[in-house]
């Protein structure tokens, strides 16, 4: 309940709440693109290991 709140009171307050994976495909750009492509090798090997 507490982290709902908190989380309540930054987004009044103007800031952008997201979430780790929003945040890596926007950094991604796109998926089928060469750098894309290592990013999904980068991440499949983090989540196996």
């Amino acid at each position: 309940m507490a982290d709902d709140i908190a989380l309540r009171r930054m987004d009044k307050g103007g800031v952008t709440l997201t979430t780790t994976n929003q945040l890596i495909a926007e950094l991604a750009g796109s998926w089928a693109t060469p750098q894309g492509g290592q990013l999904v090798q980068v991440l499949m090997e983090a989540l196996q290991g």
